[in-house]
């Protein structure tokens, strides 16, 4: 006759969570990988505040193509990357 192990409730959950953990930790989505650069990555607030803009219009830049990096939820720049980007903006505007 076999033994039968039952497993209390708080040990499964903390069993699932173990390897949920270890499953997402191995996953590397497309805009988390790693950048082409060895610039460290910069938030929201700080490329706005390094550039002057409001998060409002760093988020108006997002949506019309400016490079980007997800860090969970978070949205991170590379300053090189922003600054290449306002430089070619402000290229195609026409100056009145």
């Amino acid at each position: 006759m076999e033994a039968l192990l039952v497993a209390r409730e708080e040990d499964l959950k903390k069993w699932i969570k173990e390897v949920v953990l270890e499953c997402l930790q191995q996953i590397t989505l497309p805009n988390q990988s790693k950048t082409t650069s060895d610039e460290p990555l910069i938030s929201r607030k700080e490329a706005a505040s390094r550039f002057n803009i409001s998060t409002n219009t760093l988020t108006s830049w997002v949506a019309e193509g400016l490079p980007h990096y997800k860090n969970k939820r978070r949205v991170m720049f590379i300053y090189s990357e922003v600054l290449e980007y306002i430089k070619n903006k402000h290229k195609t505007k026409p100056s009145f």
